[in-house]
C-alpha cells in the first residue's frame, strides 16, 4: 500500500519576517520535514490537511500565498526512504530527550521533591510533543518511554515526595 503525502508550499512577501518563523515554528510543531528547501511534507490524513489548510489561511492574511498538494508518489524516493526520513528526524528529537532524560536520572538525589516534579512534568511533556508528530512510530520513542518511567519510579520512590501528598505522577 502507498503512503500518500501532503506538501505544503507557500511564500510571504520579504516585508514579513516575523511571519517567516512564525510559519517555520508552526511547520517544526506539526513535524513536518523540509523537502528541498522548497517544500514541507506530512503524512496524508485528516488532520494534517486540516493543519496545512489553517496555516494556508494565515499565510494568505499576510498577502502570501500558499499551497497544499496530495502526492501519492515523490520521484525517485521510495515511500521506506521518506518515512526514514520522518524517523531520523524524530529519532533526533528524541535522542536529545533522552539526554536529557539521563541527566536528570544522574542528579535525582540531589533534588527536591518539587524539583522532581517540575522537572518529570517537563520531560513528560516534550515525550508527549514529540510522540504527537511521530507518525511512524520511530524506535526510540521505547527508549524515552522507558526512562520516564525510570525516572517516575525514582520520584516516587523518593521519601521527600510523601511531605507532598497532592504530587501525582500520570
Amino acid at each position: 500500500m502507498r503512503t500518500p503525502w501532503l506538501f505544503f508550499i507557500f511564500h510571504l512577501p520579504a516585508s514579513s519576517a516575523t511571519q517567516h518563523v512564525n510559519v517555520w515554528r508552526r511547520l517544526q510543531k506539526y513535524g513536518a520535514l523540509g523537502w528541498k528547501n522548497s517544500a514541507y511534507v506530512l503524512p496524508h490524513n485528516a488532520a494534517n490537511v486540516e493543519k496545512f489548510q489553517w496555516l494556508a489561511r494565515e499565510i494568505r492574511k499576510c498577502h502570501g500565498e500558499a499551497s497544499i498538494v496530495e502526492v501519492a508518489r515523490i520521484a525517485r524516493y521510495t515511500d521506506k526512504e521518506v518515512i526514514a526520513r520522518f524517523d531520523r528526524a524524530r529519532g533526533l528529537a528524541y535522542e536529545r530527550l533522552i539526554q536529557d532524560m539521563r541527566l536528570c536520572l544522574r542528579g535525582a538525589a540531589g533534588r527536591s521533591a518539587a524539583e522532581l516534579l517540575r522537572h518529570f512534568t517537563r520531560l513528560n511533556r516534550r515525550l508527549t510533543e514529540i510522540a504527537a508528530i511521530d507518525a511512524f512510530g520511530c524506535g526510540r520513542k521505547k527508549e524515552a518511554e522507558s526512562l520516564l518511567r525510570e525516572l517516575e519510579a525514582r520520584y516516587r520512590a523518593d521519601k521527600s515526595l510523601v511531605c507532598c501528598p497532592g504530587n501525582t505522577f500520570t
